[in-house]
C-alpha cells in the first residue's frame, strides 16, 4: 500500500499551524480493491492529502464516491487545504472483457457484435453460410482457425475478436466438342451458384451439328443451350456429322436424242477424301447410273435415253427425283430440285417419215436421181446401212440436203451398171429412220414413193438398168 501524502499549505505560518486541529478522513474500499491511505487518516487542518484507489487483478474500478457524491472511476483523489472530516469511498467490480463478433457477406455468427464476458467466462459462435455460400474462414483475434461451423472462447481473460468470411459456391461445368465443330465457352468453366451461363455450338465448314449431351442426355441438334439456377456441377458435349448433302445437278446445255448416254455432273459438299456412293436417283425420269469421283466436290453419273422416254422441249426444266448419296453411314437428304437450262430438249419419240417424193421423169446415165423426203423434223441424216438403188450411205454419190421444215433432198448421179428401174416401180424401203433434233432411233417402217401428184401414174418415172430394184434408205442423227 501507499503512504498517504501530507500536504502543508505554505500560506499559513508556523504560529498558525501551531493552532490548527487534525481533521478525520475516513476512507473505505468495497471488494476487489483497495483504496491508500485506508481507514481513519488524520489530516492535518488545513494541509492537502491524496488517495490513491487500486483494483484487484481482475477487477477494475466501478466508482469512487467523496462525502456521497460520486466522482467516478478514478484511480486517485486529493483533498486540498483540509477544514473538515471527509470520507471517501473506492467500489470495484469483476474487470468485463469483450469479444467482438462480426460476419462477412454469405452468413452470419451468432452471437454478433459486441460480446461482454466476465473474467473466466466460457462463449461459443456458430458460424453459419448462407444459401449457395461456403464457409471460407474464421479469424480468431486474427489468426485463422479453418473453415470452422462453431469456436469457443474458454476461460475468457481479454479481451478477443472473431471473425467469419463466406465464399460464394462455385460449379464447374465441363463443355467439349467433337471434331468438325466447337463449343463456347470450352474447357472447365467456372460458375457461381445460382447464375446462368450459355453455350453455344457452331458446327464447321462442311459438317453439321450431329446431337448436344448435357449430363449425358440427348437435348437433339442444337445450336445454343443455356444452364440456368446452376447448383451443381454439369457437363455438355457437342458431336458434328460431315455436311452430306447434293449442292447442284447440271447435265449438258445441248440437245439429246433416243441412244444418247446423258452425263450427269453432280455437285456435293467436301467428301473429305472418303467417296460418296449413289443411293438412288432419277433424272428427267431416266435412272441414274455409274458414279464416278472427279473431286472431293464433283461426281458424274449419266443415264440413257430410251425410246418412249420422257421427252422436254428446250425451255422446259428437267426434274430430278429421288437423288440421294451416301457416306456409308448416313445419307443425304432427298435433291428434287429441277435443271434450269434452255438449250437442252430431250427427245425420245422415234422419228416419223411423212412422204418420199420422186420427180416424174426418166433419167438415164449421168443424170441425177432427185428424192424430196418430208418428215418431222430436222437436221436429220442417213443413218448406216441406207441403201439407195445398191448405192451404199458411205457412198460420195449419195448427198443428202437439209431443205428445213421437216424437207430433204436425198440425190446421186446415175452411172453405168447401176441397176435399172421401171417406171412405176421405184420404191423406198426405209428400214429405219433415225432423226437428231427429235432425239430418236430407227423405227421399221416402209413407204411406196408417190409422185408430186398424188393421182399421177409412176410409169413416166424410170431409172435405166434392170427392173424392180429397190432404195434402201434410213435416217439417222446428223453430227453436229
Amino acid at each position: 500500500m501507499m503512504s498517504a501524502v501530507l500536504l502543508v499549505s505554505p500560506i499559513f505560518s508556523a504560529s498558525a499551524s501551531l493552532y490548527a486541529k487534525d481533521k478525520k478522513i475516513k476512507a473505505s474500499a468495497g471488494p476487489g480493491g483497495v483504496i491508500d491511505p485506508e481507514g481513519d487518516v488524520k489530516v492535518k487542518q488545513y494541509t492537502s492529502i491524496t488517495f490513491t484507489i487500486t483494483p484487484d487483478k481482475d477487477y477494475e474500478i466501478e466508482d469512487v464516491v467523496v462525502d456521497g457524491e460520486s466522482v467516478g472511476p478514478v484511480s486517485s483523489y486529493t483533498f486540498y487545504f483540509v477544514r473538515k472530516d471527509h470520507t471517501i469511498k473506492a467500489s470495484f467490480k469483476p474487470r468485463i472483457y469483450n469479444i467482438t463478433a462480426s460476419a462477412g457477406e454469405g452468413g452470419e455468427i451468432t452471437p454478433s457484435g459486441e460480446v461482454l464476458l466476465d473474467r473466466g467466462d466460457d462463449q461459443s459462435f456458430d458460424i453459419v453460410a448462407n444459401r449457395g455460400y461456403d464457409i471460407e474462414d474464421v479469424l480468431v483475434d486474427g489468426e485463422s482457425v479453418g473453415a470452422v461451423s462453431t469456436y469457443r472462447f474458454t476461460n475468457v481473460t481479454q479481451n478477443h475478436t472473431i471473425a467469419a468470411s463466406f465464399t460464394l459456391r462455385t460449379y464447374t461445368i465441363t463443355a467439349n466438342a467433337g471434331e468438325g465443330g466447337e463449343i463456347s465457352p470450352s474447357g472447365e468453366v467456372t460458375v457461381d451458384w445460382g447464375s446462368e451461363l450459355s453455350f453455344d455450338i457452331n458446327a464447321n465448314d462442311g459438317y453439321d451439328i450431329e446431337d448436344v449431351l448435357v449430363d449425358e442426355e440427348s437435348q437433339g441438334a442444337i445450336a445454343t443451350y443455356t444452364f440456368t439456377d446452376v447448383s451443381s456441377d454439369h457437363t455438355i458435349s457437342a458431336s458434328f456429322v460431315r455436311d452430306l448433302e447434293v449442292l447442284d445437278v447440271s447435265i449438258p446445255n445441248d440437245s439429246m436424242k433416243i441412244g444418247d448416254e446423258v452425263q450427269v455432273t453432280i455437285t456435293v459438299t467436301d467428301d473429305g477424301g472418303s467417296p460418296y456412293t449413289l443411293v438412288s436417283g432419277t433424272v428427267g425420269g431416266y435412272p441414274l447410273l455409274g458414279f464416278e469421283r472427279i473431286s472431293a466436290t464433283s461426281y458424274l453419273a449419266g443415264f440413257t435415253i430410251i425410246e418412249g422416254g420422257n421427252s422436254y422441249e428446250a425451255l422446259l426444266d428437267i426434274p430430278v427425283s429421288d437423288l440421294v448419296i451416301s457416306d456409308g453411314e448416313m445419307s443425304s437428304e432427298t435433291y428434287e430440285l429441277l435443271i434450269v437450262q434452255n438449250s437442252d430438249p430431250i427427245d425420245a419419240q422415234a422419228p416419223v417419215v411423212i412422204q418420199v417424193e420422186v420427180p416424174s421423169v426418166a433419167v438415164g446415165v449421168g443424170g441425177s436421181v432427185i428424192l424430196t423426203i418430208t418428215t418431222d423434223g430436222d437436221n436429220y441424216s442417213l443413218s448406216t446401212g441406207t441403201m439407195v438403188n445398191g448405192i451404199p450411205l458411205n457412198s460420195s454419190r449419195l448427198i443428202l440436203m437439209g431443205l428445213g421444215n421437216g424437207l430433204y433432198e436425198l440425190s446421186f448421179v446415175v452411172e453405168a451398171g447401176d441397176a435399172n428401174v421401171d417406171a412405176g416401180l421405184l420404191e423406198a424401203i426405209e428400214r429405219g429412220w433415225h432423226c437428231r433434233s427429235a432425239y430418236s432411233r430407227p423405227t421399221p417402217h416402209s413407204r411406196k414413193l408417190a409422185g408430186r401428184d398424188r393421182g399421177q401414174q409412176l410409169h413416166h418415172r424410170q431409172i435405166i438398168g434392170p427392173p424392180q430394184p429397190a432404195i434402201h434408205c434410213r435416217l439417222r442423227a446428223a453430227e453436229p
